[in-house]
């Protein structure tokens, strides 16, 4: 899934790409 930025804080951005760099989000 594409990481959907829309006026999100740096810290929930950050755990999603964490997230999205271990494929479980």
């Amino acid at each position: 899934m594409k990481i959907i930025t829309i006026n999100l804080p740096e810290k929930y951005l950050d755990a999603i790409q964490i997230l999205n760099d271990m494929n479980l989000y």
